[in-house]
């Protein structure tokens, strides 16, 4: 008990009245009795309430020397960076326990509360890019079904209008009108070996040498094919030069240029006073040495 008393610092008040002592005196009284019982184990909660500057050295130098195990409830930071040597705090319903100094756990805390940031802004914005790649490819998705389901119904309706065509000369051999619309379509497709082919049906359903709209538009197309056989001609020379590529280049320039004089030719016979259909026909004629 003297120990106990001594540890405490109540050595001096062993004969003063218990109703007369402070708030802090009071609180080392209750310390001392309990370790006049010499414990292995001391349980305080909020140890520091109510203590005096002094009073609270001597607790702190206490419990330091303190040679068994204490457990303590406090919100007293100081009191604890000086005593505590393991901290137990709860966070989100859940307990955690770090071996060491509070600015030691502290330190570790703050870590994992940036790491545990970090994750989840990392993991947010995985989310956000999965979530966009998503909206993207379904937009990618709708966008294609639409180009699809038009190309469908463009394709069917040319289709359509190409079989009525064709239905209308079945009925008529000799329909212009028919004949007309069918390469015109083509035209616009693009597709000058259907264009061509529609000009020479006319012509002989027709039974004619040259019309005002067929003969034109059966020049155009010839040229339109002449100029792109060069072109892919010529890609193929310059991937693989060789003399077969380099004659059937030279051949297919032949023929649109013959394409291009007799387009000029006949636009002449139609149109002979026309200036610039003579130039046009000068320059060929330069541009070949002739």
């Amino acid at each position: 008990m003297e120990r106990a008393l001594e540890l405490t610092g109540l050595t001096p008040l062993m004969e003063q009245s218990v109703l007369t002592l402070s708030g802090g005196e009071l609180q080392r009284t209750f310390l001392a009795q309990l370790l006049a019982q010499n414990p292995k184990l001391l349980i305080l909660d909020e140890p520091t309430n109510h203590l005096d500057l002094f009073t609270l050295e001597e607790l702190e130098r206490l419990l330091t020397e303190y040679g068994g195990t204490l457990l303590f409830v406090s919100h007293d930071e100081e009191f604890i960076r000086k005593t505590a040597t393991r901290i137990v705090h709860f966070s989100r319903e859940k307990l955690i326990t770090f071996e060491g100094t509070l600015e030691e756990e502290e330190a570790a805390r703050k870590a994992a509360e940036e790491a545990a940031r970090r994750k989840a802004e990392e993991e947010a914005a995985r989310k956000r890019a999965e979530e966009e790649a998503a909206r993207q490819k379904a937009e990618a998705d709708a966008r294609r079904a639409k180009e699809e389901a038009e190309r469908e119904e463009e394709q069917g309706e040319k289709l359509y209008f190409e079989d009525q065509c064709e239905k209308r000369i079945r009925k008529n051999p000799q329909d212009r009108g028919a004949f007309v619309d069918l390469a015109d379509h083509f035209f616009q497709k693009g597709n000058m070996r259907k264009v061509e082919d529609a000009c020479k049906r006319a012509l002989k359903a027709l039974g004619v040498e040259e019309d005002d709209y067929f003969t034109p538009q059966l020049f155009e197309a010839q040229k339109a094919r002449a100029k792109d056989e060069m072109t892919r001609l010529k890609k193929m020379f310059e991937s693989s030069p060789t003399d077969e590529i380099k004659e059937k280049f030279a051949q297919t320039r032949k023929l649109y240029d013959e394409k291009v004089l007799e387009s000029i030719k006949y636009r002449l016979k139609k149109s002979p006073n026309t200036c610039s259909l003579h130039y046009e026909l000068g320059s060929f004629y330069m541009a070949h040495g002739q």
